[in-house]
């Protein structure tokens, strides 16, 4: 019999903010200052480029184009070329130029901005490590009612950067950010439910963790994925059902959750509700054991 499933609680990073671009009000801006539609569907392209997660080669008129926007005080511009300098789009990486022109937004009041900043003293990024001063870009954010910067509250809150350790204030922070749909709040909320109740004196509800762990899931966070898939497996706030854990732990699967792919291993190696499926087992536990994952690492060995 291969090592029975067992909890897991990856421990999340320090979030990064996740800026919500404005694409079509700044490409409205841009018709003031572009001579021809072929020029707006590009520069839209090379906006949408800024926004993604890969690296592209724009040209530089584009980014003269958004730096003369920003430099007239246009915060989405500035947001935007910040995302570019951040990313290392159609410019050279650089935090520092980053870091430049996100202050300038958020001196303007822009709340993903402030949240920028935020993160940028927690991580490092372009500027010396200052926990006190993240949180008072966060704390400023939040009270424009941004969800990022009140997550980020939360997880500093919870770990004592910047401020003094308080679980409540953690919690809290959480629980509204979550009700504004953010899905890295809704997980640290499920972990509060099932994991940390006994640290702010609230009940164990596992029907409330899974609750916001499969809102988190639903929005593709791989932890709250495999969450969900625990919470299926071992009947936790939800009836055992192996076809619907199996179907989340594959979805984090694909993004290389180890301890996902590792219970897939013990589910098809016990035959647990499906077809016993040897060779299918040792093939998630060697995905596993490949991302470092040492149960899947130990498993392989058994087999040997």
């Amino acid at each position: 019999m291969v090592t029975p499933l067992f909890f897991y609680v990856n421990l999340k990073p320090i979030l990064t903010c996740i800026v919500g671009s404005q694409m079509p009000n700044l490409l409205l801006r841009m018709k003031n200052y572009l001579m021809n539609a072929g020029f707006v569907l590009l520069f839209l392209l090379f906006l949408v480029s800024c926004g993604g997660n890969t690296q592209s080669n724009v040209p530089t008129e584009y980014c003269e184009e958004l730096v003369r926007l920003a430099e007239e005080g246009d915060t989405l511009a500035q947001m935007n070329l910040a995302k570019c300098y951040a990313k290392g789009q159609g410019v050279e990486k650089s935090n520092e130029e980053a870091n430049k022109w996100f202050l300038k937004a958020a001196e303007q009041g822009n709340a993903n901005a402030m949240a920028e900043m935020g993160n940028a003293y927690l991580n490092g990024w372009g500027v010396s490590v200052d926990n006190q001063e993240a949180i008072k870009w966060f704390q400023k954010a939040a009270e424009k009612g941004n969800a990022v910067a009140m997550s980020n509250l939360g997880v500093c809150y919870e770990k004592g950067l910047g401020v003094k350790q308080d679980y409540n204030q953690a919690y809290n922070y959480f629980k509204m950010a979550a009700e504004q749909d953010n899905a890295p709040a809704q997980l640290f909320l499920g972990d509060y439910y099932r994991f940390h109740y006994s640290r702010i004196g609230i009940a164990h509800d596992e029907n409330e963790a899974f609750k916001w762990y499969l809102k988190a899931a639903e929005q593709g966070l791989a932890d709250a994925q495999y969450q969900v898939g625990l919470s299926y497996t071992l009947s936790f706030g939800a009836n055992r059902n192996i076809p619907k854990a199996i179907e989340w732990y594959e979805k984090a699967g694909e993004q290389n959750h180890a301890m996902a792919l590792y219970n897939l291993g013990v589910i098809y190696m016990n035959g647990e509700d499906v077809p016993q499926d040897f060779n299918k087992g040792v093939e998630y536990f060697k995905k596993s054991a490949s991302l470092g994952e040492q149960k899947a690492i130990d498993a392989l060995r058994s087999l040997r």
